[in-house]
């Protein structure tokens, strides 16, 4: 009786063996040789009868699997933009489902119809696949980039005082006082006194020569002058009055400040000297009332490696905004819209 037992379990343990190899044939389990051959005609010789399982049962059978991607046509098309701009991965992966699972019962088609049906199903809209460059978000609505940065450039900027008839004296002492009579610059290069100067001078030089230069008033719109010319046999001055216009009108002393650098930096042709001297026109940035974002700290060394950490950052900074502000001027010639 034990030695049957032992058979029995020693021909579950072969059968076991050999249906889990799918190479092995059905001929194997009653003509094959060796141990597991006789273990098995002992188990018949027993009264054991072993289930018969067909070749083509034995053998491993691929899964089937049914792709099914269902996508709206505003979808579609925000995968193909997604897939032009590149770098960026689908935002929703295909839907991957078992035959099995793909065929529902009436009760489950019921209740998707239901669902479907709710009105709070129909009100939800599908959620836009974020725009990715590069790794970083960039958002979908709203204004431009470059209306972001004009908008950000404009809140950083701090108006000057206005130029008001208590802040144009101001800014004619200053002037009087800073340039004197290095202002002739401006006279000689923009106005007629410059023109009739080299009419006079054409034939005869030194016979209508301007030599000094005192600002009497400024407005949005202009520079009046008082000049005084040394004609050839007077001992005395020639007084003339001069206005020297202003390339666009203003009305802050920012906005003065920066006409009268332009003035001052932007030669009339190729090749001719500006009309102040860069020492001369750097006094522009002190103007009284306007906005100092130019002037340095007065402890500020640049005698050590490396720079302090605040300088760096007062570099970088500066560096950076002035770059974002010529990006944002509509002046600014570029490429990108």
């Amino acid at each position: 009786m034990c030695r049957t037992i032992l058979l029995l379990c020693l021909s579950h343990l072969g059968l076991a063996l050999l249906t889990a190899k799918s190479p092995v044939s059905c001929s194997s389990l009653a003509h094959g040789k060796g141990a597991v051959a006789r273990r098995a005609h002992a188990a018949a010789a027993a009264g054991y009868v072993p289930q018969q399982h067909s070749c083509a049962s034995a053998r491993l059978r691929p899964r089937q699997v049914q792709l099914v991607m269902q996508l709206s046509e505003d979808e579609i098309k925000q995968k193909l933009s997604a897939l032009r701009r590149g770098g960026r991965r689908l935002a929703t992966s295909p839907a991957v489902t078992s035959p099995s699972t793909a065929a529902a019962s009436p009760l489950d088609g019921a209740a998707s119809a239901d669902v479907a049906a709710s009105p709070q199903a129909s009100a939800a809209p599908a959620a836009p696949a974020p725009n990715i460059v590069g790794g970083t978000v960039l958002p979908t609505d709203g204004p431009a980039p470059i209306e972001r940065l004009r908008t950000a450039v404009a809140s950083r900027r701090a108006e000057g005082e206005p130029l008001d008839e208590g802040a144009a004296g101001r800014v004619v002492e200053f002037l009087n006082a800073e340039l004197g009579d290095e202002m002739l610059g401006w006279l000689l290069r923009w106005t007629e006194v410059g023109d009739k100067a080299r009419r006079r001078n054409m034939w005869s030089r030194g016979s209508w020569t301007p030599r000094t230069a005192t600002l009497t008033s400024v407005s949005g719109a202009a520079l009046s002058f008082r000049v005084g010319v040394a004609v050839r046999g007077r001992k005395e001055l020639e007084h003339v009055e001069s206005e020297l216009p202003l390339p666009h009108a203003v009305e802050t002393v920012d906005g003065l400040r920066d006409e009268l650098l332009r003035l001052s930096a932007e030669p009339a042709d190729k090749g001719s000297e500006p009309a102040l001297a860069p020492g001369s026109s750097a006094a522009l940035l002190r103007l009284p009332g306007a906005t100092d974002d130019w002037s340095l700290p007065r402890d500020l060394w640049l005698n050590t490696t490396p720079y302090p950490r605040e300088v760096r950052e007062m570099v970088y900074s500066d560096v950076a905004a002035a770059v974002q502000a010529a990006v944002a001027d509509p002046a600014c010639p570029r490429r990108m819209r």
